[in-house]
């Protein structure tokens, strides 16, 4: 059987349309990462939805250019 690959990262994650379909999919969200605060609550609200554990670690309200993001 073929390894699948059922994960992924979102950079400027938005609202999280393009989360969304990866979620509808059964896929597993390793991290978002989005600057903007409201995104980011809209982010973490879908994640509540889709039975997220880790919601805090997950989204990342940052700049991607910051030295820590990743």
């Amino acid at each position: 059987m073929k390894n699948k690959i059922n994960t992924f990262l979102d950079l400027f994650t938005g609202c999280g349309g393009l989360s969304e379909g990866f979620y509808k999919q059964e896929f597993k969200a390793l991290s978002h990462v989005e600057i903007d605060k409201d995104s980011c609550e809209t982010i973490r609200q879908r994640l509540k939805f889709y039975n997220y554990s880790d919601i805090d670690q997950n989204v990342l309200e940052k700049d991607i250019n910051d030295t820590d993001t990743i």
